[in-house]
């Protein structure tokens, strides 16, 4: 009689080692990264339709300041936000905590959710977890690394 484990417990066991844990993908953070956004609002409603351009310099203890420089595709105004905080790789997901914003009517500390769908040395993959402060875009966001 040969041993034949259950397919559940090899794929399980192929799942635990192809992730990378917490402190790995913690350990991937700091730097600086950039990403670029659209945002697509209807400015009749009062919404905002501008580019975001942001820069995250990220300390090995995951403290962040974020330049976000943004251009209104709707009248080309342009303005700037800066804003700190900590990035906290918890199961798999990113905690986001914002504890300082000069330009945000939105009492703080603003905590956003994102799951990590990929990480390397030069790119961080990331999915809005649903029920985020001002709701969860459904859009991937990229950011790449500047430096090494």
């Amino acid at each position: 009689m040969s041993f034949r484990p259950p397919l559940f417990l090899l794929l399980l066991l192929l799942t635990a080692c192809n992730r990378n844990s917490d402190a790995q993908l913690q350990a991937k953070l700091p730097g600086v990264w950039q990403t670029t956004e659209s945002q697509d609002g209807d400015p009749a409603k009062g919404q905002i339709n501008a580019t975001h351009t942001s820069t995250f310099i990220v300390a090995p203890d995951g403290k962040f300041d974020c330049v976000a420089h943004s251009t209104s595709r709707t009248d080309g105004s342009t303005w700037t936000n800066n804003t700190s905080g900590t990035w906290e790789v918890r199961n798999g997901l990113l905690i986001d905590t914002i504890t300082r914003g000069d330009n945000t009517n939105a009492p703080l500390p603003v905590i956003w959710t994102l799951r990590i769908l990929r990480a390397d040395d030069k790119e961080l993959v990331l999915k809005y977890e649903p029920g985020n402060f001002g709701g969860s875009p459904t859009n991937e966001l990229v950011l790449h690394k500047l430096d090494k």
